[in-house]
C-alpha cells in the first residue's frame, strides 16, 4: 500500500526545488511481493491496464492511467527524470509502454479503441524484478505545484477504491462461431499469391486469417492471462485494455532487447506441430530444420535483420545454422542475433529498420503490405503489431503481437497467419494456421462451441 507520508514528502521536495525544465517525477517505495499479487485483481475491474509479464526474463508490470501519450513523448529526443530513491539497481524499469497497429491503409470499427500509435507514460506502475517488488508514481513536472494537493487526493481515491478487491470465475462459456475464413476463401489468397510470387512480383507475403466468436458470458482477464502464463512461459505475455477492448496474447516473437549499446533480436519462422511422444518430437523437429521452404522462408527474415543491422553495427554475431525453439502446440526455427550499435541513431530509427520484419509481412516489405492489404478481408489492427517498453537509460525490450486476439464487447477475435512463398501450398498453410490459433483457443478448449 501506498506510504502517503513518503509521497507527500517527495512532492514537498519537489516543489521546494522549484524544478523549472519538464521532467518525469518518480516516487519508487518498494512493496511486497503479495501487494502486487493483490493488485493483479484491479484487471478485472479496470477499463485502461496494460500488462507485460516475460517469465523468463523474471520481469513483470502492471500500469494504470496515463500523464502522457504518444504525441506527446515523441515531440521529446529524451526524457528526464528526479527519483525519490536510487534507481540504479531498477535499469529494466519502463517509462514508456504501448504499442503501435500493423502497418496498414484498413480502419474499422472492430479496432476503434486503439490508435494506429498507443504509447503512453503510466501514472501507476506495479513493477516485480525477481524476488522484489515496487510502487512507482509518475508525475509530470510542470502540475506541480499547482496541483500538488489534486495530486495526494487522486492517490488516495486510486488506492483506497481498489483495496481488497476480489474476483470469482465466470465458470464455463458458451462460444459461438459467427465469422471464420473459410478454406476456400483462404485458397484463393493464397494461390493468387503464388501466382504473384511466381511472376516476381514479391517473394514471400504473410497473410493472416481471423475467427470472429460469439462468447457467453464474459471472459475473466485474470484467468485468460494466468493460463497464458502458466502454458507458455517462454513466451511475452501480455494484456492492453483500452476503453471496451482487451488485446491479449503469448507471443514468442521478440523484435528487438535493448541493453544500453547492445541489441539483441532473433529470426523466428519456419513452423511444425509437437510430437506426442519424445520420439515423435524430435523426428519432427529434424524434418524441419531440413525442410528446404522452411529453411528458405526462415534465411530470408534473417538475412532482413542481418542486413538491417549492418546499418548500425560493425560487430554482429548469430546463429549460423538454426535451432529449434518448442513451444507448447508447435516448434520453430530459430535464429538469435546480437549487434553492438556503433552509432547515435534513436531508439525509432532503429525500430522502423527492424519493424515490419518478413515474418509477418513478406519481402519486398512495401509490396507484401500492399498485398496484405489488398487480400485480407480485415483489419489486423494491433495483432502483428509492436508490442513493449522503453525508458531513458537505454534499455527497453519489443515483440511481434502474434499469438493474440481481441475481446471486445461480447466477441473474440482471434488471429493467425503464416508465411507464403514459391512451393506453398494452401492446405498446409491453413492446416498452420489452425495450428497457430490454439494458444488463444486452447484457453476455451473446454467450453461449447456452437456452429452458426
Amino acid at each position: 500500500m501506498l506510504k502517503l507520508t513518503k509521497f507527500v514528502e517527495f512532492l514537498n521536495k519537489i516543489d521546494a526545488t522549484k524544478v523549472t525544465e519538464p521532467k518525469i517525477l518518480r516516487y519508487i517505495q518498494p512493496v511486497d511481493n503479495s501487494y502486487i499479487n493483490s493488485i493483479f485483481n484491479l484487471l478485472e475491474i479496470s477499463n485502461n491496464f496494460y500488462y507485460w509479464n516475460k517469465p523468463s526474463a523474471h520481469i513483470s508490470f502492471i500500469c494504470f492511467d496515463q500523464i502522457a501519450d504518444a504525441a506527446d513523448i515523441f515531440h521529446h529526443s529524451t526524457i528526464l527524470t528526479i527519483d525519490n530513491i536510487d534507481a540504479n539497481k531498477l535499469i529494466w524499469l519502463p517509462i514508456v509502454v504501448g504499442g503501435s497497429k500493423f502497418p496498414s491503409m484498413k480502419s474499422s470499427a472492430v479496432w476503434e479503441d486503439f490508435n494506429t500509435l498507443n504509447w503512453f507514460i503510466p501514472k501507476y506502475i506495479f513493477y516485480s524484478q525477481f524476488n522484489e517488488s515496487f510502487l512507482i508514481i509518475n508525475i509530470d513536472s510542470q502540475i506541480i505545484p499547482s496541483k500538488k494537493e489534486i495530486l495526494i487526493e487522486e492517490a488516495q481515491r486510486f488506492f483506497n477504491s481498489y483495496s481488497n478487491y476480489s474476483f470469482e470465475s465466470n465458470g464455463n462459456y458458451e462460444l459461438k462461431k459467427t465469422d471464420c475464413s473459410s478454406f476456400e476463401d483462404w485458397d484463393k489468397i493464397v494461390n493468387e499469391s503464388i501466382s504473384n510470387i511466381q511472376i516476381k512480383i514479391l517473394s514471400k507475403v504473410v497473410l493472416a486469417r481471423c475467427k470472429k466468436i460469439e462468447i457467453s458470458p464474459k471472459p475473466n482477464v485474470i484467468s485468460i492471462l494466468r493460463n497464458l502464463e502458466v502454458e507458455f512461459p517462454d513466451c511475452y505475455v501480455f494484456g492492453f485494455k483500452k476503453n471496451n477492448s482487451l488485446f491479449f496474447g503469448a507471443t514468442p516473437e521478440q523484435l528487438m532487447l535493448i541493453n544500453n549499446n547492445i541489441v539483441e533480436t532473433e529470426a523466428l519462422a519456419g513452423t511444425i506441430q509437437r510430437g506426442n511422444t519424445f520420439e515423435e518430437d524430435s523426428q519432427l523437429a529434424f524434418k524441419l530444420l531440413q525442410d528446404p521452404k522452411e529453411l528458405s522462408e526462415h534465411n530470408s527474415v534473417l538475412d532482413y535483420l542481418l542486413n538491417a543491422l549492418k546499418e548500425f553495427s560493425k560487430e554482429i554475431v548469430f546463429d549460423k545454422k538454426p535451432k529449434i525453439k518448442k513451444l507448447h502446440f508447435m516448434q520453430h526455427l530459430w535464429s538469435q542475433i546480437k549487434a553492438t550499435l556503433d552509432t547515435k541513431d534513436s531508439l525509432f530509427t532503429l525500430l522502423d529498420k527492424l519493424y515490419p520484419t518478413p515474418a509477418i509481412c513478406g519481402l519486398p516489405k512495401e509490396t507484401a503490405l500492399n498485398q496484405i492489404d489488398l487480400l485480407e478481408n480485415f483489419e489486423r489492427g494491433m495483432y502483428a503489431g509492436l508490442i513493449g517498453w522503453f525508458n531513458n537509460t537505454g534499455h527497453g525490450d519489443f515483440a511481434v503481437a502474434i499469438r493474440s486476439a481481441l475481446l471486445k464487447d461480447r466477441f473474440l477475435y482471434a488471429f493467425a497467419g503464416c508465411g507464403i512463398v514459391n512451393g506453398s501450398n494452401s492446405s498446409q498453410e491453413f492446416n498452420e494456421t489452425e495450428l497457430k490459433f490454439k494458444p488463444i483457443m486452447s484457453l476455451f478448449e473446454n467450453e461449447t462451441i456452437n456452429q452458426p
